[in-house]
């Protein structure tokens, strides 16, 4: 964690930010002072990407853009990359798993046949994009087993994408904008003798539901605020 009694100390060559996506930006922000008097002033920045578009994913949108690229020595298929790729560069082998090929399903060695290569090659900023899938000492087996767990829920699927394939994914974390909340505030005709009335957001696999009940037959009196998982919905409000 970054605190700002920490960032505006000691003059540095090279600041490194880890879990970027979660660190207070405003703490970010006086750390940078401290590159001010260096000829190098390098910055690094690793994090997982948990929203597409900002944080993390949107400094790697605007870099080379690198993927670890891999080539099969069989066939030769020679634009694979695994984490846009799976779950069908995976194959059964046995009681555990294996990586392949997508064109001829022979089994890769993730290291020996791949190599990073820059989709946007004449940037001047470096990123990198770093699955689970091409680290050796991450296990396959434990990555399909969070898979297979992952697809009972879109928000696990989420979680996966983002920390596995390394492939940002907001999932229930999905913010609640106005543009959202504006098609909430539409009046929805009820009957005369409702006790209490409900209104929900649905952001995805997640509804934000507020009950309230009327205040003297004309205002609304909010009882209860819930963050309810969609697939939950309906045996949770009754």
């Amino acid at each position: 964690m970054l605190f700002r009694s920490d960032t505006i100390s000691i003059p540095l060559d090279a600041l490194i930010y880890d879990e970027v996506d979660i660190l207070n930006q405003d703490n970010m922000a006086w750390a940078e002072d401290r590159l001010a008097a260096s000829d190098l002033g390098q910055k690094l920045y690793f994090s997982v990407g948990m929203n597409p578009g900002t944080g993390i994913d949107a400094g790697y949108q605007d870099s080379t853009q690198r993927v670890w690229l891999v080539r099969c020595s069989r066939c030769g298929r020679d634009d694979q990359v695994l984490e846009e790729l799976f779950p069908e560069c995976v194959s059964r082998d046995g009681d555990g798993w294996r990586l392949v090929c997508q064109a001829c399903r022979v089994a890769i060695d993730v290291q020996q046949q791949g190599r990073w290569v820059a989709r946007h090659p004449d940037r001047q900023v470096e990123g990198y994009r770093v699955p689970q899938l091409i680290i050796p000492n991450i296990s396959l087996d434990y990555i399909m087993d969070r898979w297979q767990k992952a697809r009972r829920r879109r928000s696990l699927m989420a979680k996966f994408r983002s920390s596995t394939l390394a492939l940002p994914d907001a999932g229930e974390r999905q913010r609640i904008t106005a543009q959202l909340l504006s098609r909430v505030v539409e009046p929805y005709p009820l009957p005369d003798t409702a006790p209490w009335t409900v209104g929900g957001a649905d952001v995805g696999d997640t509804c934000h539901a507020a009950f309230a009940d009327l205040d003297d037959g004309e205002r609304l009196r909010f009882v209860r605020l819930e963050t309810i998982a969609a697939d939950r919905l309906v045996e949770e409000l009754s």
